[in-house]
């Protein structure tokens, strides 16, 4: 009897935290679900804990923590400890720096031990170099525990990273003057950009992030009236299904550069995710017969609608 009723709180906890991820109450990601459901009561306190925290770095920009809680220096220096016999043995076998195997293929092969070392490697050995982050945050969905672990504390690890640095640079470019505005602008913009690209962030924190990219390419715009920060904000209008801005940003490189290429591809992707056969086919129709260089890259996209 009594292990009914765990079962129907911790299904009950689960059911919760699902509603809570789907309305975007909390910002923590979905993939961290996965602590509720497969750790009872720990895992929900840990998802709890893990949410309060990135709302704090978004918010101050200035905490440092790992999944313990604990300064990340002392959880990196307990994990070589607990892990240094297993981890020490296979780097010695002949997994150097140059022959190690790539993240990527690690995750998908069978061997437990070598998924864990590699973890372990990103984790204790580039854990300030961010361009594994896309690969560490699909390798949070891996079906072996440890790796998710792993996974899951180098994503905590490079999304405060990202938070302090955001912190920082809005800081920087509310403070620059006139002559380096500019200049810590497209830093801003750059770092923000990678972090979205990295898949880490969902929900409410992905919407915020993404407002702030719209609103620093259109400050950008302002600075330089660049046709790619136009085409970039229009295809992000897109992806993000604002199509009414969008087609505002559109209209503006239309009025801008009527035979501009990134203008005529700007068009084509909005018509085409909007299912608008009748525009798209006069567009490309205008296009082909005007009398004036295709890139390759045009060519073949007229090649693919003309019909």
């Amino acid at each position: 009897m009594g292990a009914v009723v765990l079962l129907s709180v911790h299904l009950l906890f689960v059911l919760l935290f699902f509603v809570l991820s789907y309305k975007d109450i909390v910002v923590n990601s979905r993939l961290m679900l996965a602590l509720v459901i497969f750790i009872p009561v720990v895992g929900a306190i840990t998802f709890i804990a893990i949410d309060y925290l990135l709302v704090q770095v978004h918010l101050k920009g200035n905490i440092k923590f790992s999944l313990s809680g604990k300064n990340i220096k002392e959880n990196e220096a307990m994990s070589k400890d607990n892990s240094v016999s297993e981890y020490s043995s296979l780097r010695n076998a002949g997994l150097s720096n140059d022959d190690a195997v790539p993240l990527e293929d690690a995750l998908i092969m069978e061997d437990r031990k070598l998924r864990r070392s590699v973890m372990l490697d990103v984790l204790m050995d580039d854990s300030k170099n961010h361009s594994h982050s896309a690969i560490i945050n699909k390798a949070r969905l891996n079906d072996d525990v440890e790796v998710v672990h792993y996974a899951t504390a180098a994503t905590i690890e490079i999304t405060t990273d990202y938070e302090n640095k955001l912190a920082e640079l809005d800081k920087k470019y509310k403070e620059a003057t006139d002559d380096k505005r500019k200049i810590v602008l497209d830093e801003y913009i750059n770092v923000i950009e990678t972090y979205i690209n990295t898949g880490i962030l969902q929900g409410r924190m992905l919407r915020i992030h993404q407002a702030t990219y719209f609103q620093l390419l259109a400050e950008r715009i302002n600075y330089l009236n660049d046709i790619d920060d136009y085409e970039k904000l229009a295809n992000n209008y897109i992806k993000m299904k604002q199509y009414d801005l969008a087609e505002g940003v559109i209209s503006d490189m239309a009025e801008l550069w009527p035979n501009s290429e990134h203008t005529w591809l700007t068009q084509i992707r909005l018509f085409s995710t909007l299912k608008r056969g009748k525009d798209l086919h006069e567009l490309i129709t205008r296009i082909k017969k005007g009398s004036f260089y295709k890139s390759r890259k045009l060519q073949e996209v007229i090649d693919f609608w003309d019909y």
